[in-house]
């Protein structure tokens, strides 16, 4: 995850909106690793980890990792289907589109339905899951003397919640409108 990073850094300015798209489909899927192969197993540990000690928030802890189990679950799914499906999708549309060849089968009827379950999708993770994890977090109010376990905990979950946000934010902003545009240049192409 390491390349991830020094990639973020150099990419931090980027005006998305005028990249081609290969290299934004790129930084897109180095997100979804970057959430699924790294934030989402770090926080995990971190939850095993404090879960094992002796603190007087056990009732948080575990409601806490039960939360995040299912979110875990619902966010991993979400990104398969979007690097599975939609993102090869877009890719085969952009090559037909640059280079010509055999036109890409249309995805479900038109990209607008997997956008569809892709933005519900989007919805659902922010309204429910990282609301979730959020009210949890406000919930409880933690002893001073125990601070320092539940900030990590706390900074893992911003940390996660930023990136999926970023993710989302980049996905319905640029990466949809880009592909039903590519999409109707295709259709419409005599």
């Amino acid at each position: 995850m390491k390349d991830f990073y020094m990639y973020e850094l150099s990419i931090k300015n980027k005006n998305w909106f005028s990249a081609p798209l290969p290299e934004f489909i790129d930084y897109i899927e180095q997100c979804c690793q970057l959430i699924t192969k790294k934030l989402l197993p770090d926080l995990q540990q971190v939850l095993e980890r404090i879960s094992s000690k002796d603190t007087k928030q056990e009732e948080l802890i575990e409601n806490l990792k039960k939360s995040f189990s299912i979110s875990r679950f619902e966010i991993e799914i979400h990104f398969l289907r979007e690097r599975a499906m939609i993102l090869p999708y877009i890719r085969e549309l952009d090559s037909y589109h640059r280079n010509g060849g055999i036109k890409p089968a249309v995805l479900m009827n038109s990209i607008d339905n997997p956008i569809s379950l892709v933005e519900y999708e989007h919805d659902f993770v922010k309204q429910t899951i990282l609301r979730n994890l959020h009210n949890l977090k406000s919930d409880y109010q933690v002893p001073e003397d125990e601070i320092d376990i539940f900030s990590e905990i706390y900074d893992q979950f911003g940390q996660l919640e930023e990136k999926i946000c970023e993710h989302f934010k980049l996905v319905s902003d640029i990466l949809i409108p880009k592909a039903i545009e590519l999409e109707i240049i295709i259709n419409h192409k005599r």
